[in-house]
């Protein structure tokens, strides 16, 4: 669709969803960053109600943080922690990110957020860091340290090694 710059959000919109419902998602690839929020979040809804959950990742750098955190909801009720979610990680916005990672922690350990450590809050990462040194001592940190900044360093492992 090499008319897309030229057409109206609207119009784009309405050939977006009727080429969507023709050929799938993937005829759709070269015109993501001319349709709007919520055409794209309608047409995220359809791939995750069809079960299609890893066609969903080439749509995320065009919605909004809010769409983002809305498609990763409904992946981890349907999912669950899938690497289908990883791949949408980047997108979703930090609050939702280090929610995500903050209940994770508390359910399952260290070990269920260390793939998405590089898109949680520095401050996520030492409340967590905290923790774990609480149950498990400071060696227990050292996946969390390349993310959660010099505050975690130098509290934790200056003072005890230095």
């Amino acid at each position: 669709m090499k008319i897309a710059p030229f057409l109206s959000k609207d119009k784009i919109s309405e050939l977006a969803e009727r080429k969507y419902h023709q050929s799938g998602l993937k005829a759709l690839e070269n015109i993501f960053p001319f349709i709007d929020n919520e055409t794209l979040q309608k047409i995220a809804e359809e791939e995750i109600q069809q079960n299609r959950l890893e066609a969903i990742a080439p749509i995320m750098p065009f919605v909004s943080k809010g769409v983002a955190d809305k498609i990763a909801d409904k992946i981890l009720e349907q999912e669950g922690d899938s690497e289908n979610f990883l791949k949408i990680a980047p997108f979703l916005s930090k609050d939702k990110i280090s929610e995500l990672a903050e209940k994770k922690y508390y359910q399952s350990g260290l070990k269920a957020i260390e793939k998405i450590m590089p898109f949680i809050e520095k401050e996520t990462l030492q409340k967590i860091a905290e923790e774990e040194v609480q149950k498990n001592g400071v060696e227990a940190i050292a996946p969390i340290l390349p993310f959660a900044g010099k505050q975690i360093l130098s509290k934790y492992i200056i003072e005890k090694y230095l």
